[in-house]
């Protein structure tokens, strides 16, 4: 997902309200990383796992079939062993492996 950040966006990401903060994201049609970010969303399902996406967009409405409009990310995986956890990374690189809230694009 990163190698696609271009133009302050991550194309594979989206949400169709223009100028959100700390929404549930999904993932776009368009995205070059998209196979790779659905495999380990389906995988986690699949393991009675959650993924929750948070993304802050910028001034454009956001669709699945374009390009994205998220300029920050938090995508979290609720752990099965503890479901009031979940490990988070966001796209400033931070990670943290139990935290508590799943709110918002950072992992602070």
């Amino acid at each position: 997902m990163e190698s696609d950040y271009s133009n302050g966006v991550y194309p594979d990401l989206y949400f169709a309200t223009a100028n959100s903060t700390n929404a549930i994201g999904a993932t776009t049609s368009v995205g070059t990383s998209l196979a790779n970010i659905n495999a380990l969303v389906n995988d986690a399902k699949s393991n009675n796992g959650n993924i929750i996406i948070r993304v802050n967009t910028n001034g454009t409405a956001g669709a699945v079939g374009s390009t994205g409009n998220v300029t920050a990310y938090g995508i979290y995986g609720v752990l099965t062993s503890n479901p009031a956890l979940a490990f988070c990374i966001d796209s400033t690189g931070a990670t943290d492996q139990t935290a508590a809230a799943t709110t918002t694009t950072s992992c602070q």
